[in-house]
């Protein structure tokens, strides 16, 4: 009989925990697409009113840029300053694919971080900036729909997952 209220509890556990995992994930999505928003701004305004190259200004707000993408962009500094034969766009790609396990990013969401490394090296100064601000459009909207995403679907991955594991209990009665 208490092996069986032990099995109970551990399926309830289980699912309630998965049901959760599901509205975490979205929510550190929804996290690391602030924080990549923020690093753009920063790279925005110093190559605006700095004027440093590339490698420099990565470098630079990796170090005010906490977490994964911190280390993201100062893997691409560092890659961009051995001065390999890649360019800063194969970089940029190959640096992010490398990382992306370790991000919450989604499929979609990669894409378009990818798509945004294919401006880098090739354009002034006003054009990298333009480029820039339409990212940071993109990443705004992404985050507003990651945001309704949360609310619609937070309480209910919850339940599901609590639900699931009373009809689970039920089933192996």
């Amino acid at each position: 009989m208490w092996l069986q209220s032990v099995g109970m509890v551990l399926v309830m556990m289980a699912t309630t925990l998965t049901g959760m995992g599901f509205y975490l994930k979205e929510k550190y999505r929804l996290q690391d697409l602030k924080t990549l928003e923020q690093a753009v701004l920063q790279m925005q305004q110093q190559i605006a009113y700095l004027a440093l190259p590339l490698p420099d200004v990565l470098e630079s707000v990796s170090f005010q840029i906490t977490g994964q993408i911190g280390c993201v962009l100062q893997d691409v500094a560092n890659k961009m300053k051995q001065h390999s034969k890649e360019t800063a766009e194969e970089i940029w790609e190959s640096v992010w694919l490398c990382h992306a396990k370790k991000t919450y990013f989604a499929k979609e969401d990669m894409e378009m971080i990818l798509q945004f490394g294919k401006t880098w090296g090739g354009w002034d100064k006003q054009k990298q900036q333009n480029n820039m601000s339409y990212f940071l459009r993109e990443l705004e909207q992404k985050q507003n729909m990651v945001l309704k995403k949360i609310e619609k679907n937070g309480k209910m991955y919850c339940g599901m997952g609590i639900l699931s594991g009373l009809i689970l209990i039920v089933v192996l009665l």
